[in-house]
């Protein structure tokens, strides 16, 4: 799951001038948890700046019909701007939302090994 989670890097975007800052994701899931007959594992992985939480990513291992495949989940903690990448491709962002609302902008998906591709521990 860490392998997986490491795969991932998150970019904030702070303060009125918009500052750009690479988010630290902290070596150990904040929660881990399975679900006999439908998840395998999955973990709870934070990104953050200093030891302010600013993003979360789930990931969840699971087996179906088509195999062993993971999805995962990106939410904000943070009313900034925010991107989400994935071995350095766009998968997720949130622009900047203003200080009282609801920061209900989230992402899922799904990934599906190539063939003979193997999920990492």
């Amino acid at each position: 799951m860490r392998a997986i989670a490491a795969d991932f890097s998150v970019v904030d975007y702070f303060g009125d001038l918009a500052v750009e800052q690479d988010l630290r994701l902290l070596p150990q899931p904040v929660y881990r948890y399975s679900e006999e007959g439908k998840i395998t594992d999955g973990a709870m992985f934070v990104f953050a700046h200093g030891t302010n939480p600013e993003c979360g990513v789930l990931v969840e291992a699971y087996q179906d019909d088509a195999g062993a495949r993971y999805r995962y989940a990106v939410a904000p903690m943070s009313i900034y701007q925010l991107q989400a990448r994935y071995k350095n491709a766009p998968v997720w962002s949130v622009e900047r939302r203003h200080t009282g609302r609801n920061a209900r902008s989230y992402y899922a998906g799904v990934y599906t090994p190539e063939e003979g591709e193997s999920l990492p521990e």
